[in-house]
């Protein structure tokens, strides 16, 4: 949404819009994952800009706005993909979380809120803060009524009371058919399966024939995440890869034999 009356930067998350379980159909988890990470950061460079031109230590200021949360927001496969993110975050960006307003939040969210204090560090904790039906009120005295979009009850100008925060929402049926016929995946059967307990690993040997060749990768793991590297000649071609941001990628081989 733009910088507050402090200049710290004030990012808007309609959560209780969010269709997750419609959503985890049309794209994978680790595209999540880079996205959530891309957004982060494009969100600390206008916080370090300001920070250069104000000369001080700011920070980011999230309102978590959960007005229409229903069932299928609580959808426990996507709460998980949420709170990894939420551990993802923190680790690359640690300490840059000023404050957390909730708004519009129902009762049944004290569950969600005890699962994802079991991911944010202490002091991300102790910056939430739920707020009353006067939640408009307190955000124009916090942040600047002249910061925030009509939506939240400033006086922010934009084309839309929303201004330029996508508000989620259901994904249209035309939107969801465009989507899927560019998504690959690969059938079951195609698979290599394995079973792999904690500290195990696994080799497999793939021979090249060609120099030039692309060594490409897909996995789908049924559980947690797993760490993989490619080596050629017992030497690490690449650096340690972890499936949870590339299960699938993609290696030039640049010379032949096994991989």
């Amino acid at each position: 949404m733009g910088p507050d009356k402090n200049g710290n930067i004030v990012a808007v998350q309609p959560m209780g819009r969010a269709r997750p379980r419609t959503l985890m159909l049309l794209g994978r988890v680790s595209d999540f994952y880079l996205a959530s990470i891309v957004e982060a950061e494009a969100c600390m460079c206008f916080l370090r800009k300001e920070e250069a031109r104000r000369r001080c230590k700011l920070g980011v200021i999230i309102v978590s706005d959960l007005a229409e949360l229903s069932r299928e927001t609580i959808y426990m496969p996507a709460v998980k993909a949420y709170l990894d993110v939420l551990n993802i975050l923190q680790y690359f960006f640690p300490g840059s979380i000023k404050k957390v307003y909730v708004i519009n939040a129902p009762s049944a969210v004290s569950v969600l809120f005890n699962m994802a204090k079991r991911v944010l560090s202490k002091k991300t904790i102790e910056n939430i803060e739920f707020l009353g039906s006067d939640w408009k009120e307190r955000l124009k005295k916090d942040l600047g009524e002249e910061n925030i979009f009509k939506c939240w009850g400033g006086t922010k100008h934009a084309p839309k009371d929303t201004g330029t925060i996508r508000m989620a929402g259901e994904v249209p049926r035309s939107l969801r058919d465009k989507i899927l016929k560019t998504i690959k995946f690969v059938p079951d059967a195609q698979l290599t399966k394995a079973t792999l307990s904690a500290g195990a690993t696994w080799k497999v040997s793939v021979n090249i024939l060609k120099r030039g060749s692309v060594l490409q990768w897909y996995f789908v793991v049924r559980s947690g995440d797993v760490d993989f590297k490619i080596t050629f000649n017992e030497e690490e071609v690449n650096l340690l890869i972890n499936s949870m941001f590339f299960m699938r990628f993609l290696q030039l081989c640049n010379a032949k034999n096994a991989y």
